[in-house]
């Protein structure tokens, strides 16, 4: 789906560390449960700042994540 949806940028989503290898099946979900193709490009671009958020928290996997990332 991201492809599709970036395909020039693809590769960014697909390598990041955390997300990369959820967000395809994410955005497939999201396209199948109705939301806009313009609303799913606005989560893959939150995205990266939820990655940013976990590399300035030091959280190196996604198992470790409790309540108080939030």
């Amino acid at each position: 789906m991201i492809t599709k949806l970036r395909p020039k940028a693809y590769q960014k989503y697909f390598f990041l560390p955390l997300l990369g290898s959820i967000l395809d099946d994410f955005t497939a979900w999201l396209h199948q449960r109705g939301y806009t193709i313009g609303t799913v490009r606005g989560q893959l671009h939150h995205a990266l700042k939820i990655e940013d958020f976990f590399y300035e928290h030091n959280v190196k996997s996604l198992d470790g994540l409790t309540h108080t990332y939030l």
